[in-house]
Protein backbone atom coordinates (compact mmCIF):
# COMPACT_ATOMS: atom_id res chain seq x y z
CA UNK A 1 0.00 0.00 0.00
CA UNK A 2 1.49 3.43 -0.90
CA UNK A 3 1.16 5.83 1.73
CA UNK A 4 2.57 8.83 0.20
CA UNK A 5 0.45 11.30 0.42
CA UNK A 6 0.60 11.26 4.03
CA UNK A 7 3.76 13.36 3.92
CA UNK A 8 1.77 16.33 2.68
CA UNK A 9 5.80 17.62 1.46
CA UNK A 10 6.78 16.92 4.67
CA UNK A 11 10.23 15.27 4.40
CA UNK A 12 12.57 12.59 6.55
CA UNK A 13 15.55 11.59 7.13
CA UNK A 14 17.73 8.66 5.45
CA UNK A 15 15.47 6.07 3.93
CA UNK A 16 14.59 3.28 6.09
CA UNK A 17 13.13 -0.66 6.14
CA UNK A 18 11.80 -2.20 9.39
CA UNK A 19 9.16 -4.42 10.34
CA UNK A 20 6.79 -5.17 13.05
CA UNK A 21 3.56 -7.08 13.99
CA UNK A 22 0.17 -5.65 13.28
CA UNK A 23 -2.94 -7.87 14.37
CA UNK A 24 -1.25 -10.94 13.75
CA UNK A 25 -0.04 -9.86 10.56
CA UNK A 26 3.65 -8.56 9.95
CA UNK A 27 3.74 -4.82 8.58
CA UNK A 28 6.98 -4.13 6.84
CA UNK A 29 7.12 -0.14 6.41
CA UNK A 30 9.39 1.48 3.75
CA UNK A 31 9.95 4.82 4.25
CA UNK A 32 12.10 7.28 2.36
CA UNK A 33 12.32 11.08 1.78
CA UNK A 34 9.33 11.61 -0.88
CA UNK A 35 7.82 7.52 0.15
CA UNK A 36 6.24 5.54 2.44
CA UNK A 37 4.71 2.23 1.88
CA UNK A 38 3.43 -1.03 3.81
CA UNK A 39 3.39 -4.78 2.81
CA UNK A 40 1.42 -6.34 4.84
CA UNK A 41 2.77 -10.28 4.92
CA UNK A 42 1.15 -13.61 6.38
CA UNK A 43 3.14 -15.05 8.82
CA UNK A 44 2.05 -18.44 7.78
CA UNK A 45 2.91 -18.30 4.36
CA UNK A 46 5.70 -15.15 4.16
CA UNK A 47 3.50 -14.19 1.54
CA UNK A 48 1.80 -10.61 0.97
CA UNK A 49 -1.76 -10.93 2.34
CA UNK A 50 -3.65 -10.27 -1.28
CA UNK A 51 -6.77 -9.47 0.72
CA UNK A 52 -5.50 -6.33 2.20
CA UNK A 53 -3.84 -4.93 -1.39
CA UNK A 54 -7.00 -5.62 -3.04
CA UNK A 55 -9.27 -1.96 -2.37
CA UNK A 56 -12.32 -3.46 -4.11
CA UNK A 57 -12.31 -5.69 -0.80
CA UNK A 58 -14.52 -4.28 1.71
CA UNK A 59 -14.82 -7.25 4.18
CA UNK A 60 -15.50 -6.63 8.41
CA UNK A 61 -11.73 -8.04 8.97
CA UNK A 62 -9.80 -5.91 6.09
CA UNK A 63 -11.82 -2.74 6.87
CA UNK A 64 -10.51 -3.03 10.06
CA UNK A 65 -6.74 -4.30 9.46
CA UNK A 66 -6.69 -1.02 6.91
CA UNK A 67 -7.88 1.49 9.61
CA UNK A 68 -5.46 -0.07 11.72
CA UNK A 69 -2.30 0.50 9.40
CA UNK A 70 -3.72 3.66 8.55
CA UNK A 71 -4.03 5.01 12.33
CA UNK A 72 -0.29 3.50 13.00
CA UNK A 73 0.79 4.96 9.53
CA UNK A 74 -0.11 8.62 10.38
CA UNK A 75 1.30 7.91 14.11
CA UNK A 76 4.51 7.15 12.47
CA UNK A 77 4.48 10.17 10.12
CA UNK A 78 3.62 12.25 12.85
CA UNK A 79 6.55 11.05 15.26
CA UNK A 80 9.59 10.92 12.33
CA UNK A 81 8.55 14.58 11.10
CA UNK A 82 8.02 16.75 13.77
CA UNK A 83 10.56 19.93 13.89
CA UNK A 84 13.90 19.00 14.48
CA UNK A 85 14.31 18.32 18.86
CA UNK A 86 16.14 15.89 20.80
CA UNK A 87 13.18 13.91 21.17
CA UNK A 88 13.15 13.15 17.69
CA UNK A 89 16.58 12.75 17.24
CA UNK A 90 16.47 9.87 20.16
CA UNK A 91 13.13 8.59 18.25
CA UNK A 92 15.47 8.65 15.01
CA UNK A 93 18.65 6.85 16.36
CA UNK A 94 16.56 4.16 18.27
CA UNK A 95 14.97 3.41 15.04
CA UNK A 96 18.49 3.61 13.08
CA UNK A 97 20.49 1.86 15.33
CA UNK A 98 18.06 -0.54 17.55
CA UNK A 99 15.44 -1.22 15.02
CA UNK A 100 13.38 0.31 17.56
CA UNK A 101 9.90 1.45 16.34
CA UNK A 102 8.17 4.11 19.23
CA UNK A 103 4.72 3.05 20.51
CA UNK A 104 2.32 5.06 22.18
CA UNK A 105 0.39 2.76 24.54
CA UNK A 106 -1.95 5.23 26.11
CA UNK A 107 -3.53 8.36 25.54
CA UNK A 108 -1.19 11.24 26.19
CA UNK A 109 2.42 11.96 24.48
CA UNK A 110 4.20 9.15 26.27
CA UNK A 111 6.42 7.14 24.10
CA UNK A 112 7.69 3.88 24.66
CA UNK A 113 11.14 2.22 23.39
CA UNK A 114 10.70 -1.59 23.90
CA UNK A 115 13.71 -4.04 23.21
CA UNK A 116 12.75 -7.17 21.98
CA UNK A 117 14.02 -9.93 24.14
CA UNK A 118 14.09 -13.86 22.64
CA UNK A 119 13.88 -16.48 25.27
CA UNK A 120 15.88 -20.13 25.00
CA UNK A 121 12.24 -20.93 24.19
CA UNK A 122 11.69 -18.84 21.27
CA UNK A 123 9.12 -16.99 22.76
CA UNK A 124 9.64 -13.25 22.22
CA UNK A 125 8.60 -10.95 25.03
CA UNK A 126 9.38 -6.87 24.93
CA UNK A 127 11.02 -4.81 27.81
CA UNK A 128 11.52 -0.78 27.67
CA UNK A 129 14.58 0.43 27.43
CA UNK A 130 13.22 4.26 26.91
CA UNK A 131 10.14 5.94 28.45
CA UNK A 132 9.75 9.48 26.54
CA UNK A 133 7.06 11.92 28.33
CA UNK A 134 5.66 15.28 28.49
CA UNK A 135 5.59 16.08 31.74
CA UNK A 136 5.82 19.52 33.91
CA UNK A 137 9.19 20.61 35.92
CA UNK A 138 7.36 20.77 39.36
CA UNK A 139 7.55 16.47 38.80
CA UNK A 140 11.35 17.25 38.72
CA UNK A 141 11.05 18.78 41.75
CA UNK A 142 11.11 22.62 40.51
CA UNK A 143 10.75 24.79 43.23
CA UNK A 144 10.20 27.95 41.28
CA UNK A 145 6.50 28.62 40.79
CA UNK A 146 6.62 29.83 37.45
CA UNK A 147 9.44 27.73 35.98
CA UNK A 148 7.48 24.36 37.72
CA UNK A 149 4.74 25.03 35.50
CA UNK A 150 6.64 24.94 32.31
CA UNK A 151 5.82 21.44 29.90
CA UNK A 152 9.69 19.81 29.17
CA UNK A 153 10.58 16.56 27.27
CA UNK A 154 11.97 13.89 29.13
CA UNK A 155 13.57 10.48 29.08
CA UNK A 156 13.12 7.60 31.71
CA UNK A 157 16.51 5.01 31.12
CA UNK A 158 17.69 1.98 33.43
CA UNK A 159 21.54 3.20 34.64
CA UNK A 160 23.81 1.36 36.64
CA UNK A 161 24.76 2.57 39.92
CA UNK A 162 27.20 4.88 38.98
CA UNK A 163 25.39 6.39 36.76
CA UNK A 164 22.34 6.92 38.82
CA UNK A 165 25.19 8.65 41.11
CA UNK A 166 25.44 11.27 38.31
CA UNK A 167 21.87 12.64 38.67
CA UNK A 168 22.92 16.59 39.33
CA UNK A 169 19.44 17.94 39.01
CA UNK A 170 20.16 20.27 36.07
CA UNK A 171 19.86 17.47 33.32
CA UNK A 172 20.07 14.30 34.66
CA UNK A 173 17.37 13.80 37.67
CA UNK A 174 16.15 10.70 39.88
CA UNK A 175 14.02 8.49 37.95
CA UNK A 176 10.52 10.05 37.82
CA UNK A 177 7.71 7.59 38.51
CA UNK A 178 10.29 4.69 38.26
CA UNK A 179 12.68 3.18 40.48
CA UNK A 180 15.16 5.89 41.23
CA UNK A 181 17.63 3.29 42.11
CA UNK A 182 17.61 1.47 38.42
CA UNK A 183 16.05 4.82 36.69
CA UNK A 184 17.34 7.93 35.57
CA UNK A 185 15.08 11.00 33.96
CA UNK A 186 17.14 13.02 31.47
CA UNK A 187 15.89 16.04 30.26
CA UNK A 188 15.23 16.45 26.37
CA UNK A 189 13.76 19.90 26.15
CA UNK A 190 16.90 22.89 25.96
CA UNK A 191 19.58 19.69 26.39
CA UNK A 192 22.53 20.28 23.78
CA UNK A 193 24.39 17.51 25.54
CA UNK A 194 23.72 14.66 22.62
CA UNK A 195 26.81 12.54 23.59
CA UNK A 196 25.70 12.09 27.03
CA UNK A 197 22.07 11.33 25.50
CA UNK A 198 23.19 8.77 23.51
CA UNK A 199 25.36 7.27 25.92
CA UNK A 200 22.97 6.23 28.59
CA UNK A 201 20.43 5.63 25.74
CA UNK A 202 22.77 3.01 24.74
CA UNK A 203 23.75 1.48 28.19
CA UNK A 204 20.14 1.13 28.90
CA UNK A 205 19.51 -0.51 25.74
CA UNK A 206 22.18 -2.60 26.95
CA UNK A 207 20.98 -3.22 30.43
CA UNK A 208 18.01 -4.64 29.46
CA UNK A 209 17.42 -8.33 29.27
Amino acid sequence: MNLSHLLSGRTTATPRTWEESLQGFTAVWTLSPDQFTVTITDPATDEPYLPFELKHNTGAFVSELRATVLNRAATIIAELTKPDSLRERVIRYCIDTYGTLPETPWDDDAITLNKIITHPSGRETQKWYGLIMHIKRKSLGEKDPVLALAEVDVMNVKAGPKDVAKADGKTIFPAYHMNKQKWLTIMLSGNRDWATVQELLDKSYRLVK
